[in-house]
């Protein structure tokens, strides 16, 4: 699975062979697949909205919780 160049400010991920990215990103995972997310609004699993937190779910605007991130990366 591709990983999106642009997904919600709120995605967290916890991998241990990820990379850190400066400014506003988030903690990056090298591989999507193996990676926990959670979301920092509810700090659990799943976003505001109920449903979960996940690198290909979190890059939609349509989901009503969805933030776009800061910086000139966005």
């Amino acid at each position: 699975m591709a990983q999106p160049k642009i997904y919600c400010r709120y995605l967290r991920a916890k991998n241990a062979f990820g990379t850190m990215e400066g400014g506003g990103r988030p903690f990056l995972p090298e591989d999507p697949g193996n990676s926990t997310y959670w979301c920092i609004r509810t700090m659990g699993p799943a976003g505001p909205d109920g449903k979960l937190a996940h690198i290909s779910t979190c890059a939609q605007a349509e989901r009503g919780c969805y933030k776009k991130p800061e910086g000139p990366e966005s």
